[in-house]
């Protein structure tokens, strides 16, 4: 974990979690090399990047640490944040980008995020729509 960044010093986190990205199509069923993960900070004053990543042939990044709350803040009732919150970014040529908004960590644990990416239409937009260059016609299947 780099507790080198300003901003970990200033969320009072003592502790360390664990978080693994699996990254994957078709409803989990195909892994997906070489997507670009990005997790951020999820609090107003720790929001920057802390880590890039890229998955490898199984879909999977690499293990990461992350600062947390101490363990003992999760077996305590009344205790308003016991886990620390990451934002997850995902991005593969092809696939749409994707993002996991405050995934949990806890203390001592290994967290896996599932992050199934969704294949862009063989024309490379979002809808039908095609350039003014390219040419479209009803006789042809929509490109979903």
């Amino acid at each position: 974990m780099n507790r080198d960044i300003p901003q970990y010093s200033n969320i009072g986190y003592t502790g360390t979690g664990y978080l693994v990205i699996r990254a994957s199509a078709a409803s989990s069923a195909i892994p997906l090399e070489g997507a670009v993960v990005t997790v951020r900070g999820n609090q107003p004053n720790f929001s920057s990047v802390i880590v890039k990543l890229t998955t490898e042939r199984n879909g999977l990044t690499p293990k990461i640490s992350l600062a947390t709350p101490p363990r003992g803040n999760s077996t305590s009732p009344g205790i308003e944040n016991p886990f620390a919150t990451y934002n997850v970014d995902v991005q593969l040529d092809g696939f749409f980008p994707t993002s996991a908004q405050q995934v949990p960590i806890f203390d001592g644990i290994t967290s896996i995020q599932p992050i199934n990416l969704i294949p862009l239409p063989k024309n490379g937009y979002t809808d039908r729509f095609a350039p003014y260059d390219e040419k479209v016609t009803d006789s042809e299947p929509p490109n979903l």
